[in-house]
Formats: structure tokens, C-alpha cells, sequence
């Protein structure tokens, strides 16, 4: 059965499109959740006075670690695309790297963001959490100023992104599983042209038909060919002609 080659074509560039996809939707979320972060706890920071109470700050704080290193990552897969003389190669190198960090974590930064978010979720309930405070602050003109609705809409916004992190890295696991056939062919046609290079080609000189020279005018005739041929009785060399014996 002979491969059809433009469609493998077809699947490999829009495999590269859907990793071109999910690595900016990857850079985007990050980006999106530590940008939220930070401005909730600088302004909570600078209004932290106006509170009867100091807030619970460290949900967002453990958000903010996890887009912190998530962001590391995506960046330098980015920037490697634009930055580096291998360009798309480099970039899938560093990105393999990531991946393989995500494949011994993947499932680990499912459950880190599903609870990180679930977590910073949960406790928005209670009234000391940044996120309950502010909102219930900036609904019921508790704290004069916008800087609490800002710290409100962050806050939503880190729980969105939170769970669409969550939702990204389960389509990546999805996408991963699905191409695992197609990589397992490709090792393994890999690995018998390898094994086809290193073998000595004296193996393949055993194999063939030796070659002995005739005389002069005949110059190199494999045996077999003589035996299966004749020469016909002509002594100009230019008319040598061969019929069937």
C-alpha cells in the first residue's frame, strides 16, 4: 500500500498551526492571570489602610507563583521563534523541553491550576478573601475609589483564566495522546534508516554478483550474464552483439 504522502502533508502542517495556537493561547492566559495578579495585590498594597481588617491575600499570591513560572515558559518559547538563528527548530526544541517538563507535570499542572483556581475560587466566599472583600467593598460603597473595583475585575479575571489554563493543558494532553501513533511510526522508520546506515556495505558487497574481466574487447561482464548470453563472432568491437543462448 503506498502512503499518501500529501495527506500526511496536510496533518503535519496543521499540527504546527495547532501548536503555533496553543503556545500563544498558553503565552496570552499566563500573561493575562500575572498581569491580574499583580495589579490586585499592588493596589490592595497601596488601600490595604482603608480595610478594617488585613485580607487573605495568599491565594492569589499561589496564583501568582504558578503564571509566574507558566509565563517563563511560554515566553521562552516565543521568543525563541524570533530570537535564535534555528527559529520554528529552536523553537520546537525549547517547546519539547517544556512539553516534556508538562508531560512529567502535565498532569500535576492540571491539578495545580484546577486547584489553585478552585482554591482561590473557594474562598472568595469567605469575607476576608481579597476577592469577597473587594467586590462586596465596591457593590455596597463600602471603601470610596475605583482601585476596589479594579482589585474586583483582576480577581474575576484570575479565576477565568485560571480555569481556561486548566481547559488548555487538557486539550494539549488530548492533542498529545492522539499523535502518539504517528510519533511511534516515525521513531521507528527513524531508527531502521539508522540501522540501514550503520550497516557495513561489505554485507551488501557479499550479496551481489562478483564481476571478472574478459578479454580486452569485452572489457567487465558480470558471470551471470555471461551464462545467461553468447557473444556473437564479430571481431569489430563497435558490433558486438549478445543473443539469447
Amino acid at each position: 500500500m503506498v502512503p499518501d504522502y500529501r495527506s500526511d502533508s496536510v496533518a503535519k502542517r496543521r499540527i504546527r498551526q495547532a501548536r503555533v495556537v496553543l503556545r500563544g493561547l498558553y503565552f496570552l492566559c499566563s500573561a493575562m492571570t500575572l498581569t491580574s495578579c499583580v495589579i490586585a495585590l499592588v493596589i490592595y498594597s497601596e488601600n490595604a489602610s482603608q480595610f478594617p481588617e488585613p485580607l487573605e491575600i495568599w491565594p492569589t499570591i499561589m496564583v501568582l507563583i504558578v503564571a509566574s513560572i507558566s509565563f517563563a515558559l511560554c515566553l521562552s518559547v516565543i521568543l525563541s521563534y524570533f530570537c535564535t538563528r534555528g527559529g520554528v527548530k529552536t523553537a520546537n526544541v525549547i517547546d519539547r523541553y517544556r512539553f516534556f517538563f508538562h508531560w512529567s507535570t502535565i498532569l500535576g499542572f492540571i491539578i495545580v491550576w484546577a486547584v489553585t483556581t478552585s482554591v482561590f475560587h473557594v474562598k472568595s466566599g469567605q469575607p476576608q478573601d481579597l476577592w469577597a472583600a473587594t467586590c462586596t467593598a465596591a457593590k455596597n460603597d463600602l471603601i470610596e475609589g475605583n482601585d476596589i473595583w479594579t482589585i474586583c475585575t483582576a480577581s474575576i479575571w484570575i479565576s477565568g483564566c485560571g480555569f481556561t489554563n486548566v481547559g488548555l493543558h487538557v486539550f494539549e494532553l488530548v492533542v498529545s495522546l492522539s499523535i502518539l501513533p504517528l510519533q511511534a511510526l516515525r521513531m521507528k522508520l527513524k531508527r531502521d534508516i539508522d540501522q540501514a546506515e550503520r550497516t557495513p556495505m561489505s554485507s551488501y558487497m557479499d550479496e551481489a554478483t562478483p564481476f571478472e574481466p574478459k578479454s580486452l574487447d569485452e572489457s567487465w561482464h558480470r558471470v551471470d550474464y555471461e551464462d545467461r548470453f553468447r557473444k556473437v563472432d564479430n571481431h569489430s568491437f563497435d558490433s558486438i552483439k549478445l543473443q539469447v543462448a
